[in-house]
């Protein structure tokens, strides 16, 4: 069924296929993140996760997971 905006008649099909492909883009950047998660997450249960550059090692398990959040994050700005 086509739905009205205006003058100009929209697909619902094609507004949906938009609507996947963006969910899509999301969809790729969420798993990039999660990468990076587990890549820090990795290097501290390991023991290799440093605060800074050429920091102390990461003992607590809740600073570990502020550093992987924060990577991530870095990552997902670089990609927009």
């Amino acid at each position: 069924f086509p739905v009205t905006i205006g003058a100009e008649l929209v697909d619902e099909d094609r507004a949906a296929e938009e609507k996947g492909q963006e969910d899509d883009a999301a969809r790729g950047g969420r798993e990039v993140a999660e990468e990076i998660v587990g890549k820090v997450m990795h290097e501290y249960k390991t023991g290799t996760l440093h605060s800074g550059k050429g920091g102390k090692v990461v003992t607590n398990p809740k600073q570990g997971i502020a550093i992987a959040l924060s990577e991530a994050k870095k990552v997902m700005k670089k990609k927009k």
